[in-house]
């Protein structure tokens, strides 16, 4: 039982209002996370992120642990599971959110302070090419791990809608 549930049986009135309030502020922030989530009419299929090479990325991050960590029966499909379930599925969705939360804010962390070492460090060029290359490395590889998520997100919303009879 969550907070907001406890608070909404309140009997006194302003638990209810006060569990109202949690319970709308949640419903909010959900509504807002699925405005970004969501894929946009443009990436559903995954067909924009397989021309910028995305589908290559993930085949090679999927590709590097088996050669080197021996053969995984579900490597490619862990956290779906053997069975494309419509409750796997949206499993699976919930951890593209999650993981593609997490790439986009190491980005900027990490981004932040190399970009001020460029721009405010009297070091000599060398501090600040370096600082520029970190950086550079630093969007382009999260830039793709986070697409590989939405590229799986994207086509995990085909296959729900196959599934579901929505396409």
């Amino acid at each position: 039982m969550g907070i907001e549930d406890s608070l909404t049986e309140a009997d006194d009135g302003l638990g209810s209002k006060v569990g109202g309030f949690f319970r709308d502020a949640r419903n909010s922030i959900v509504d807002l996370s699925d405005v970004y989530f969501r894929p946009k009419g443009f990436e559903h299929g995954g067909r924009l992120y397989e021309h910028l090479g995305v589908r290559q990325i993930k085949r090679l991050i999927t590709y590097l642990p088996k050669k080197y960590f021996g053969k995984s029966e579900y490597l490619n499909n862990h956290f779906i599971g053997p069975k494309l379930t419509i409750d796997s599925l949206k499993q699976y969705e919930g951890y593209t959110r999650a993981n593609e939360a997490i790439h986009l804010g190491w980005m900027i962390l990490t981004s932040a302070p190399s970009l001020s070492i460029c721009f405010t460090i009297d070091g000599g060029p060398e501090y600040k090419i370096s600082a520029a290359l970190v950086t550079a490395f630093n969007l382009g590889a999260n830039f793709y791990l986070a697409s590989i998520q939405r590229y799986n997100r994207a086509r995990i919303y085909s296959i729900l809608d196959r599934k579901l009879g929505t396409a």
